[in-house]
Order: C-alpha cells, then structure tokens, then sequence
C-alpha cells in the first residue's frame, strides 16, 4: 500500500481515481471539500507531507470556455496550478509524480496514429497551458529525481462524460443532433476506469510521456448509437454535400455555428497511437464505450 496524494478528486475523472485507489492505497486529497488539504489557486500552498506518489488531476478544460476571461483562468489553474503544487512538494519530493495532460497539446483536428514524437501545436488556452505544465512537471521531476509521468488523455468515457461527449449527449437528448454523412471517421477515447485502474497499479518506478487510447478508436457513429440507444432516441442524419454546403454559407455569417472548419472537425478521423504504453507500461484497457453511461437522474 502506497500513500498518495491526489488533486481533482471532485473532477469527472479525479472522482474515478480516488474510488479506484482508495482500495489499494492510502489516498490524501488536495482541494477545496472538507475532507480535503485546503487549497484554492493561486493561494500558495505550505510544504505538503510525504507520500510516495502524487496525481495530478485538477485543471480546467470545459466548463469555462464560454466565460469571460476563460483563457487567463485557464493559464493560472493548469499552469499556474501546477507549479504551486510543485513547489510545495519540494521539502517532500514523492517517488513519483503522474500528471494528467491531454493529446490536444498536439494541436490537430485531423490525423491518424499520432504519438508522442509529434510536436506540440496546440494553439488554445487548454492547449498551451496543458503544455507548459508538462514542461515544469518534466523539469521539476529531472530536478529532483523524482519519476515523472505525464498521461496524455483523448476523449474520455463515464458515466456522464463531460465536454464533446457531454454536449453530443445533450443533443441527442433533445432530439435535435443530426449525423453528418456515415459517421465513419474515428476518434479516440478511453475509459476513466481504465485510466485510474492503470495509475492505481503503477509500481512508482515508471516515467516518460505517453499517449493513453483503448486502441479501438470508434467510429463517431458507434459512440453515437451507444448514447441513442440509452437515451432511446434515433439519430438523424444529413449527406456530407449539404452539410459542406451549409458549412460554407456559415463562413460568411460570422455569427453562425455552423461553418467549414466545424464540419471538417465533425467529419475528420482523428486518431492517436497509444503503442509506446502498451510496449513499454504494459497499458492493456477495454474498449472505452463499454464504460459510457448516461445517468440521466443527473444530467
């Protein structure tokens, strides 16, 4: 039994990972709930006691996006965040640190297979904060001999999925989510119990950045049946050439939802490799939408 500490416990995943280690392990929290060490960013924080491990799992991804001055809270909650926490381990460096980033650090809308070797174009405040924490988490961590593992995760699977999933969901739901073509381009997903259970069973010795996918990588229209059935809608759908119709009059209404870069993302496969954990951590996950649920009590 490791003691671990754990930031995000009330997040989607941080949730996911806190029921999952705290079978294994002796699992400390770092937040805001009652329960948890007080910290609020960008409060500093005091030395943090010793543990063997340390998961990094807060951060901002979804539900500020649409708010004024989401970039700049974005910066400080990833960024900023994570290098007060850093800091605070410094009298207590743990054996080992594992941060939760995301493949949008690659900055891709379309493209199969990539992994790690690709450069990091991401070009949005998720995106360029996620980046420059996992350049002060591998900094840090070189420093201080500290085995450090940064997760790059794509869309992940649960029991009410946030973000793209959530707002997919939504849709159908209300009955107005319409398939654009086939649905055959793929996109990569994992499940949040695959994550935590992996991370639950790391020996505290493994280090590296890596791609985490369950290698299925489901067509758009598989996740959207898989939701549909639950929700016991039928998905409509329109052809591809109206909708790059429809797409290209939106590139002149500034205003429109609808334009061509949202369709070709809609449309395009993008797909990440997830080769170097399977061949190097062992990484072995089911398929990810076995662990999508909708729990509709709680949307």
């Amino acid at each position: 039994m490791k003691t671990v500490l754990l930031t995000g416990a009330s997040g989607f995943l941080g949730r996911v990972l806190l029921n999952e280690m705290a079978h294994k392990h002796k699992v400390i929290t770092l937040g805001r709930r009652e329960s948890d060490i007080a910290w609020g960013i960008p409060q500093p924080l005091n030395p943090l006691p010793p543990v063997d491990c340390v998961v990094h799992a807060a951060g901002l991804a979804h539900q500020m996006r649409a708010k004024p001055n989401a970039d700049a809270a974005m910066m400080t909650i990833n960024d900023t965040g994570t290098r007060l926490l850093l800091k605070a381990l410094e009298v207590n460096p743990p054996r080992q640190f594992v941060f939760i980033s995301t493949v949008a650090v690659y900055g891709r809308d379309e493209g199969e297979n990539i992994d790690e070797s690709h450069p990091l174009n991401g070009v949005s405040a998720y995106a360029r904060s996620k980046i420059a924490a996992e350049k002060a988490v591998l900094a840090w961590g070189a420093f201080h001999n500290v085995h450090t593992l940064v997760l790059r995760l794509p869309l992940i699977a649960g029991v009410n999925p946030p973000g793209n999933l959530a707002a997919m969901i939504r849709a159908i739901r209300k009955r107005y989510y319409v398939r654009i073509g086939k649905g055959t381009s793929r996109k990569s997903m994992v499940g949040a119990r695959a994550v935590a259970s992996f991370i639950a069973g790391l020996k505290g010795n493994e280090s590296g950045v890596y791609n985490l996918t369950d290698g299925v990588h489901p067509t758009v229209s598989a996740i959207e049946v898989r939701m549909a059935q639950q929700l016991k809608r039928r998905v409509k759908s329109v052809p591809l050439g109206l909708a790059a119709a429809m797409g290209r009059i939106g590139d002149r209404l500034p205003a429109s939802p609808v334009n061509t870069m949202r369709i070709r993302k809609l449309t395009g496969t993008l797909t990440f490799s997830d080769e170097k954990a399977r061949s190097e951590l062992n990484w072995k996950p089911d398929p990810a939408l076995n662990e999508l649920m909708i729990n509709e009590k709680n949307l």
